[in-house]
């Protein structure tokens, strides 16, 4: 549930400092003994560094230290020695961890030893804002400190924070540290829905309410779209106000807005995605009909409004990115350029998208989704290699590390499933898909990639639901869903509609040009089998049935046997 980033007076206000070790899971994985010793030193170097200046750790969790405070300047003066302390100390040929550091001041909940509320958890928000070597404070604790002589802050703005209603207003102490281009911060792209209208004055406000939450909750599940919470909105409800104005005030670069009409027994409602930069509309959908009928739909309608919501803005977000590529990109420009990349299917796009992903690793070793990416750019290469993929052990360490840096992603976890299936533990890919859709049920892309996986378990009409389902979503569908539908399509012996399906995609590949030459055959078509098995072999001079075969992890030997029979039908050799 999101917090308030204050809490009611009469509680005991603290100022909290908040440090986390840079790199510190990637170091674990490559030397465990000498990232433990720099560690150990650093938190050596904190722990005496805190106690000097009069604060107290209340709470350690792997490579984080919380600390707290009972004067504001000698919590800014800790963290400023910590990192200063540290830096001089790397200089000096120590072995030492780098450290990020966020400080807020306010009200905390004192449980036994241990502190706990919104004040502790925005603390640790600011934390991610900073800088490697750097620190971040709230406009509370610049406001509590006594001088602020020798510091040089840095006006960051308002800030959105996780699960903190309302923007908190960041500053940056720099002390000469490098910049990390806001990398968490933009990770997320902003969106605030807007309380729904009622134009006609005869709509329960419940119900406007009831649709604007419910498009709040399924766009939060998105992890790289920040998300305001009702609260941050509630003032503008009742008003028509300027979106510019709006995400001006709020910070975010997209607005929803909606609204509902009573027409006698008939609901009108209307919603729309505006950018906050030019106040153009992105996205319109307008819904009519009964009320009751509106109201038994309603959870149709949200996934739909959801779904196609969510596209707009990350096709908005990664355009942007396209054309505004600074000198030094930030790493979430750079994810956002690897995304865009990596829906087209063609291998120069596959190869680029890899080599982005890899600068996004470079600043940002631990960055989850780029991990996940990067694994699934890798098995689509895998996919491609005319006389087998070779080994995917490394491919699915990737996969499951992404997984474990962020187990409530979604997209990691539908990663993780797409490369087990392909090593062929369809089991455990039954797993993290399963898990993929829970966490975000919107999510047009996790359908049509679990419809493979219904195929290789021998549900391939479960597989057509699947794909249509994510096509229904997503009125935009990237190249590769043309692959999937026809792939769950054959399967399921609708052999025209397959065909219709691989004919469809844009360059197509080698498993969109062996699928429709199998399709065709198997229709009888064996002039149009013919033709696209000879574009498929001046493609893949090396095409091999049996190796392509081996690379689709059928359960059923019947099904794979069905596959052999359409290739083997068009002339393709084993």
């Amino acid at each position: 549930m999101p917090e308030s980033a204050s809490v009611s007076s009469g509680l005991p206000e603290a100022a909290i400092l908040v440090a986390d070790a840079v790199g510190y899971s990637r170091a674990m994985s490559r030397d465990e003994a000498a990232a433990l010793g720099a560690f150990g030193a650093s938190r050596r170097l904190i722990d005496q560094l805190v106690r000097q200046h009069g604060g107290r750790i209340f709470a350690t969790a792997g490579d984080s230290v919380l600390a707290e405070f009972n004067q504001t300047d000698a919590a800014v003066g800790c963290a400023v020695a910590i990192q200063r302390g540290i830096e001089a100390a790397l200089a000096a040929g120590a072995l030492l961890m780098r450290f990020r550091i966020g400080v807020h001041q306010g009200p905390v909940h004192r449980v036994g030893a241990d502190l706990l509320g919104a004040t502790v958890n925005v603390a640790a928000r600011l934390e991610g804002l900073s800088n490697t070597g750097g620190i971040c404070i709230s406009a509370a604790v610049r406001d509590a400190l006594g001088s602020t002589d020798g510091l040089v802050l840095e006006p960051v703005g308002q800030r959105i924070l996780k699960n903190i209603e309302a923007p908190i207003e960041v500053l940056r102490i720099r002390l000469g540290e490098p910049g990390r281009e806001d990398f968490l911060e933009q990770r997320r792209l902003g969106v605030a829905v807007l309380p729904f209208l009622d134009t006609s004055g005869e709509v329960a406000g419940y119900l406007a309410d009831g649709l604007a939450d419910d498009l709040i909750a399924g766009l939060a599940r998105f992890r790289t779209l920040a998300v305001m919470a009702r609260g941050a909105t509630f003032h503008y409800r009742g008003a028509a106000v300027d979106p510019r104005r709006v995400a001006a005030d709020l910070g975010v670069g997209f607005i929803v807005r909606g609204t509902c009409a009573a027409l006698g027994a008939n609901l009108r409602i209307r919603i729309e995605l505006v950018q906050a930069r030019s106040g153009s509309v992105l996205w319109a959908e307008r819904f009519e009909g009964a009320a009751t009928d509106l109201l038994a739909t309603q959870e149709t309608i949200v996934e739909r409004v959801v779904a196609a919501l969510a596209g707009q803005i990350a096709a908005a977000g990664q355009a942007d990115s396209i054309r505004r590529r600074p000198a030094s990109p930030a790493a979430f420009d750079l994810l956002l350029q690897g995304i865009f990349h990596a829906h087209q299917t063609e291998p120069a796009a596959t190869a680029t998208a890899l080599r982005l992903f890899g600068e996004v690793l470079a600043v940002e070793p631990d960055y989850p989704l780029a991990l996940a990416w990067q694994a699934l750019m890798q098995l689509r290469r895998w996919g491609w290699a005319p006389t087998g993929g070779g080994d995917l052990r490394e491919v699915l360490e990737d996969a499951r590390r992404a997984a474990a840096l962020d187990p409530g992603d979604a997209w990691c976890q539908l990663v993780l499933g797409q490369v087990a299936m392909y090593a062929g533990d369809l089991d455990l890919a039954a797993v993290h898909h399963k898990r993929a859709t829970a966490l975000n049920p919107f999510d047009a892309h996790i359908l049509a990639l679990r419809s493979p996986l219904a195929v290789y378990l021998g549900k391939p009409e479960e597989g057509v639901l699947l794909i249509e389902r994510a096509l229904l979503l997503d009125p935009f569908p990237p190249p590769w869903y043309a692959t999937n539908h026809g792939l769950a399509l054959y399967a399921a012996r609708r052999y025209a509609e397959a065909a219709a399906a691989y004919a469809g995609a844009a360059a197509p590949q080698t498993g969109v040009l062996a699928g429709l030459a199998a399709s065709l055959a198997q229709m009888g078509d064996m002039a149009g089998a013919g033709r696209a098995a000879a574009r498929l072999l001046a493609r893949e001079p090396r095409f091999r049935v049996g190796v392509f075969l081996a690379m689709r992890p059928f359960r059923e030997a019947a099904d794979l046997a069905h596959l052999r029979e359409g290739l083997t039908l068009a002339g393709l050799s084993d």
